[in-house]
């Protein structure tokens, strides 16, 4: 088996909306849990992340560009305030989505919200070793603000994974926690990129390229997790999807006060 970073790098794609369920055992519950997430608004906070690196020509325009794709989750915001009508949103997403290599200069992030519109994003601050990040930006729009669960979810607890894999925005799965896990990346990752030693939640939801950063939920629609990696087998088929419990999410927020 190999774990894989969820990321993906390609050209821009068509968005649509998707809903399924990778728990065959368990369909109707998960098509109400699916459904559950849109009857709710929850899908509003889900955004799809493009993080351009490029290098300038003596002409303004871009070389080199390249542009790699994840997800990310509304976790806070800030209300207007004064004459101001936006809204200050924060998200969080994985350090390897808005990772800025040496190799490059500048560096762009934009976030596409469930409907397909989309806003520049600062990347506040990001961590290898939690494999975090926290981007933000500014609206007039309402959007959901997600609370976290009580607790890190517990081996067999339902969850639901929300994220915009393959370019997908709004593609939601359902699964279970199987274990807590340490994966290895067999030195295809830098640390720089992704540096996660502790053991995460690893779930059956299914995830593909483009769901790093994509929120995992409990059966109450609160975060408990955030989507960082995948398994793979010999054929390149989906295994298990491995997320930042909710303890450490937390941990890492606390750490930027």
């Amino acid at each position: 088996m190999l774990a894989v970073l969820a990321l993906l790098i390609m050209p821009s794609c068509e968005i649509t909306p998707a809903g399924t369920s990778s728990n065959g055992d368990n369909q109707v519950d998960a098509k109400t849990l699916i459904d559950g997430v849109y009857e709710n608004q929850i899908i509003t906070a889900n955004f799809l992340v493009e993080h351009k690196s490029f290098q300038s020509s003596v002409l303004g325009g871009r070389l080199n560009e390249a542009t790699s794709k994840g997800s990310a989750v509304i976790f806070d915001v800030n209300e207007p305030t004064g004459n101001s009508e936006y809204y200050t949103y924060y998200l969080l997403s994985n350090n390897h989505v808005v990772y800025e290599s040496p190799s490059y200069t500048n560096f762009e992030c934009n976030v596409i919200d469930c409907y397909g519109d989309g806003y520049l994003a600062r990347v506040l601050v990001k961590d290898a070793s939690y494999d975090l990040s926290i981007l933000s930006f500014q609206s007039k729009k309402l959007y959901s603000v997600l609370e976290f669960s009580l607790s890190d979810p517990k081996k067999n607890d339902t969850v639901i994974s929300i994220g915009s894999p393959l370019g997908v925005l709004n593609a939601v799965t359902v699964g279970r926690v199987t274990e807590y896990e340490t994966i290895d990346f067999g030195g295809e990752v830098s640390e720089e990129i992704s540096n996660v030693k502790f053991s995460a939640i690893k779930h059956d939801c299914l995830v593909n390229n483009g769901s790093s950063g994509g929120v995992l939920l409990d059966d109450k629609y609160k975060v408990c997790g955030i989507n960082f990696a995948a398994e793979i087998d010999n054929k390149g088929e989906f295994v298990a999807g491995y997320a930042v419990q909710r303890s450490k999410v937390l941990e890492f927020i606390n750490m930027q006060k």
